[in-house]
């Protein structure tokens, strides 16, 4: 895993249902990205078996644009994702993101072709994945643990 300067960092902290389980948080996860793209024109989407969110760039190329990695201990959630807002892709060129070649990578920045505040993007990804988990919260999947923080990598 791969954390700098430009990224949005998030370890999100919930105490999960049985009835939830990874995959379904996971994917909450991913869609509370994809939302949060959406919301600044960037149409995302996840593929089925490759785990985090894509897009496409300006000549159509499939780019991994976020990473997710979660585990959990005694239903309790931990480690998360990272969102490239302004990342320096080079160094991913050093490591192999997630078993994929370096050149998948992206940033908000590299497709949008315009900056972005890092704030502005944490606090809307914030909302969605809140929202989401607040539905799933009433349908009694998951509980939201006294923990739960939002960290930015302001560089």
């Amino acid at each position: 895993t791969y954390h700098g300067p430009g990224q949005l960092v998030v370890y999100p902290i919930f105490r999960l249902d049985l009835r939830m389980g990874p995959k379904t948080f996971l994917r909450l996860l991913e869609e509370s990205i994809i939302a949060t793209l959406g919301h600044f024109g960037l149409p995302a989407y996840w593929l089925e078996g490759k785990t985090g969110v894509w897009l496409l760039d300006s000549l159509g190329r499939e780019k991994k644009i976020a990473s997710l990695g979660i585990a959990l201990r005694r239903s309790v959630s931990y480690h998360g994702l990272a969102l490239n807002v302004s990342t320096d892709l080079a160094p991913y060129h050093l490591i192999q993101p997630c078993g994929f070649a370096p050149s998948v990578m992206s940033n908000m920045q590299e497709i949008a072709g315009r900056s972005f505040l890092l704030a502005e993007v944490a606090e809307r990804l914030t909302r969605e994945i809140a929202e989401r988990f607040l539905a799933a919260k009433k349908a009694r999947h998951v509980s939201v643990a006294p923990t739960a923080r939002v960290y930015e990598q302001l560089g």
